[in-house]
């Protein structure tokens, strides 16, 4: 496991839910209230939470898309509740122990204590790309060969007496 500072695991989920009618939806964490404590607040323009648990573990999360979202902690269970006919919650989470890291709102994501993990993301994605692209060229590289082959069966020969 690669650690970045405190932070053991980063976790990111974007759950979308669609229905033909409009509802609450609600996103929630359920842990044990009498092991943790949750902290709900709003850092940098980034709605967060924070689960607390034994010998200074925690548990801190991001809402990236909190427009139209209610946060509350009530009986101990985070809930994020949207309403309408469809709801996305786009979350980032981070797991370690010690200091908590904070986070900032960029255009494509959220930022994780200044570390390029933007970068990390689009050098996956460049890789899947290359990697589609290389797919496609040897299928083209395939359907060209066959064309080849077919077009010289066509050919016709001449014969002069």
């Amino acid at each position: 496991m690669i650690k970045r500072g405190n932070i053991d695991t980063i976790i990111a989920i974007q759950d979308q839910f669609v229905n033909n009618l409009s509802h609450f939806w609600h996103w929630q964490l359920s842990p044990d209230p009498g092991e943790t404590n949750i902290t709900l607040g709003n850092g940098n323009n980034v709605s967060t939470f924070i689960i607390r648990g034994r010998n200074g573990s925690w548990l801190k999360g991001w809402l990236y898309n909190n427009q139209n979202a209610i946060y509350n902690n009530i009986d101990e269970v985070l809930r994020i509740i949207k309403y309408g006919f469809s709801a996305n919650f786009k979350i980032a989470m981070a797991l370690g122990m010690g200091t908590e890291p904070f986070a900032n709102r960029t255009a494509t994501g959220i930022n994780i204590d200044d570390k390029p993990s933007i970068v990390i993301i689009s050098i996956a994605s460049i890789l899947i790309g290359l990697a589609v692209l290389i797919i496609i060229g040897i299928l083209l590289r395939k359907r060209i060969r066959r064309n080849n082959r077919v077009s010289a069966m066509l050919k016709t020969k001449t014969n002069v007496s």
